[in-house]
């Protein structure tokens, strides 16, 4: 099945609240009308309802979401820990696939998915562990930016794009194909 990044990204925004198709056209650097037809093929599967302020959850869509939240979800944008990267996003995902010992393989792959860079780490205790050698310095990133809490032995990745539609689609590309992809039982 195809992945669905575009639809993961679409209900990681709408989970803040509702957005029309101009906000997350925008977000999404997608036209209006291909945002149309995402937004049908979530109403189409019962996840999403339509009011006058833009598109919400139903019940079985917000139900949906929690699960998908327990093996991957975005965190959001973060300070980028690379001056060559001006939006950095992170997430965080159990993996389906076994993940390399320095990264290299998973940052690569986000790299082939159109981010500048991607750090990739393993969570334990709260901390996040970078996988390989690498002179950045995330504490602070991590301290007062990412809550890991409950996320023991799960990776967080750090994407790197050139704008913030690059750096979440990356980062979501990334994560469905090492995490496995939420909609495929859909």
């Amino acid at each position: 099945m195809e992945l669905h990044h575009y639809e993961f990204l679409i209900m990681h925004f709408l989970e803040k609240g509702p957005y029309g198709r101009p906000t997350l056209a925008n977000k999404l650097g997608l036209s209006e009308g291909r945002v149309r037809v995402l937004l049908n093929y979530l109403k189409c599967r019962g996840l999403l309802t339509s009011i006058r302020a833009g598109h919400l959850f139903t019940e079985e869509g917000r139900e949906f979401w929690e699960e998908v939240k327990k093996k991957m979800k975005i965190l959001g944008q973060v300070p980028s820990p690379v001056p060559e990267w001006p939006f950095s996003v992170a997430g965080v995902f159990s993996p389906s696939v076994e993940i390399s010992k320095n990264g290299v393989r998973e940052r690569d792959l986000a790299v082939r998915y159109g981010a500048l860079g991607a750090i990739v780490c393993k969570v334990s205790r709260g901390r996040a562990k970078l996988l390989g050698d690498y002179d950045y310095d995330l504490e602070e990133i991590i301290k007062t930016k990412l809550p890991l809490e409950g996320e023991e032995g799960k990776i967080l990745l750090i994407v790197g794009g050139s704008s913030e539609p690059a750096a979440y689609v990356a980062l979501a590309k990334t994560m469905i194909y090492l995490a496995g992809d939420p909609f495929e039982f859909l």
